[in-house]
């Protein structure tokens, strides 16, 4: 079923529309993955590329920030691989584990690439608390995250290929 989310407390103002084949949890991804980036980033842009990143903006060296959610196809890999140069890639996760099969994923194609992962009651919380309109409200610090969503608090270690606890 579709389904849209609109966010207060973000600047600028977001709304996510989860399509037919999207999850809850996907949507709670991008919009972790938004607050992580200070609303920077733009949501399911076109970028003139066959496939459609969850969200896009422009680093500071000029190039464009990928950011994928949730699992990607090894095709998305195979067309990654063949434009290293242009782009910055950020991949959100559910759980450390899925961090750790990214990681090998990112190596077996040999993908430059950050990915972060989050608990799954993080993710299964907040998912659960998601309304129409919604009022949340992010804090990163010492590795962990805390979203306020509703007047709900949330909170996870942040997992990365980078560090194991960001």
């Amino acid at each position: 079923m579709r389904e849209k989310f609109s966010f207060s407390g973000v600047k600028p103002h977001l709304v996510l529309e989860k399509k037919i084949q999207e999850s809850r949890e996907h949507i709670v991804l991008k919009l972790i993955a938004y607050m992580m980036f200070s609303g920077r980033l733009k949501v399911e842009q076109k970028i003139g590329y066959k496939y459609r990143p969850d969200l896009s903006g422009e680093d500071k060296d000029g190039g464009i920030i990928w950011v994928e959610c949730g699992k990607t196809g090894e095709k998305k890999f195979a067309f990654f691989r063949k434009h290293p140069e242009k782009f910055s890639f950020f991949f959100f996760q559910e759980g450390p584990g899925e961090v750790k099969k990214l990681e090998n994923t990112l190596k077996k194609f040999s993908v430059t690439g950050v990915a972060y992962g989050f608990e799954k009651k993080f993710i299964d919380g907040i998912s659960a608390r998601l309304f129409r309109t919604n009022s949340v409200k992010c804090e990163l610090k010492g590795g962990k995250i805390k979203i306020k969503l509703n007047g709900g608090l949330f909170s996870s270690v942040i997992y990365s290929n980078l560090l194991k606890a960001v």
